[in-house]
């Protein structure tokens, strides 16, 4: 049988109801597969359907097991990053019994370096809320096989120079709570762009999928408020990203909030331990806190903490919180000043957020003449600033 011939009967037969000949059938089709074609059949296949076609029975074959041998262990070095991912997903989605967890270490735990770190990254770009937290911290319930996965990506990191970006949602990307120098769920000008130099920074070829929103809203009902979370996100531009939720207990009071940001925070940490941190957030809900347990708990690892304030809290403590590691901004420029100050962008980043904010500004149709004069005068201001800052060092 050739290659297309295969995928179409695998297709057929996990189509609906499978019994033992038909499973039976399967495996014999994967296994005729030499070398990577195993991997362009997987490619064409739906690995949640395939993996849960095929059954343990109580007594007799166990061939679901047999399968998860193929792919995880037996096969496993004839598998590109891609479709590794897809079968971890595969595994990921339903119950997730002890079996399947085997499986998806048993993928992990095959790759090290630069290939493990290309591996946690494509598991992590999910469409879902499915994502690398979810899948260890929640979907692995088995404490010895989340232990060995962290132990193993501890142990098997590969340097890299780039920013893992973690942001919180409401009064940071729209102003949605506190805010009231923007009309209700204004996209912040310049945020975009700001995002996108931190995701390419330092020097500008970083790669796409390192932005983490970090928020309180709560991640029940199976993934449903951070799916709509993941939705406003991308209708306002920002596409490739992970979203790390909270919980309904976690909303009665900031403390609460910041307390389970800070969890995982320190989970995301974990899965991403050789990535620097920068954190962006606002002065509303308990952000500061979390940036300020940061970096007295990780120390070197945060390279920012960027807040935006919306109750004037700068005029209070600005020396107190700057020697934490954090730094307040009004606009997306002023935070683009800090950014390049504290290195983790270039001057020509920093304005290119500048140029980008005020574009933003001048494009926003729903907002009153007089906040829109006001906040123009904003952004050129903390512009002019920002080009002095850069100018200096030439001038002597």
């Amino acid at each position: 049988m050739n290659q297309q011939q295969i995928v179409d009967e695998i297709k057929r037969l996990i189509r609906g109801w499978t019994n033992r000949s038909d499973e039976q059938r399967i495996l014999e089709l994967l296994a005729m597969c030499e070398g990577p074609s195993l991997d362009m059949v997987l490619m064409q296949l739906n690995q949640r359907a395939l993996i849960r076609n095929l059954h343990n029975r109580w007594r007799g074959a166990k061939y679901r097991s047999d399968l998860v041998q193929l792919l995880t262990v037996d096969r496993i070095h004839d598998l590109s990053l891609e479709t590794r991912a897809e079968i971890v997903r595969g595994l990921q989605k339903g119950s997730t019994r002890r079996s399947l967890q085997i499986g998806i270490r048993n993928i992990i735990l095959a790759s090290t370096g630069e290939e493990l770190r290309q591996l946690r990254n494509t598991i992590n770009t999910s469409d879902s809320h499915r994502d690398l937290s979810r899948l260890i911290f929640v979907d692995v319930d088995d404490d010895d096989i989340r232990t060995e996965i962290l132990d193993h990506i501890a142990a098997h990191q590969s340097p890299t120079d780039e920013l893992k970006v973690l942001s919180d949602i409401d009064d940071t990307v729209f102003a949605r709570l506190h805010d009231r120098r923007y009309p209700g769920k204004t996209r912040y000008p310049g945020v975009l762009a700001f995002f996108n130099v931190l995701d390419h920074a330092p020097d500008g070829q970083g790669e796409d999928g390192d932005l983490t929103f970090v928020t309180a809203r709560p991640g029940l009902l199976t993934g449903l408020i951070a799916m709509w979370t993941r939705r406003t996100l991308r209708n306002a531009g920002i596409h490739q990203h992970t979203i790390l939720t909270g919980s309904l207990f976690a909303l009665r009071s900031h403390a609460e909030m910041a307390k389970r940001k800070l969890r995982n925070i320190r989970r995301y940490h974990q899965l991403f331990p050789e990535y620097g941190l920068v954190f962006v957030g606002d002065s509303g809900q308990g952000d500061v806190q979390v940036g300020r347990e940061m970096v007295q708990e990780l120390g070197e690892v945060v390279r920012g903490v960027f807040i935006h304030d919306v109750n004037e809290t700068s005029l209070n403590q600005p020396k107190l919180h700057y020697e934490f590691g954090i730094n307040y901004f009004d606009t997306y420029i002023a935070a683009a000043a800090a950014a390049w100050e504290r290195g983790v962008i270039s001057a020509d980043q920093a304005v290119k957020v500048g140029n980008a904010a005020i574009a933003d500004l001048e494009k926003l149709i729903a907002i009153p003449p007089k906040m829109r004069e006001d906040r123009l005068a904003e952004h050129h201001a903390d512009f002019a600033t920002l080009r002095q800052l850069i100018a200096a060092p030439d001038t002597g």
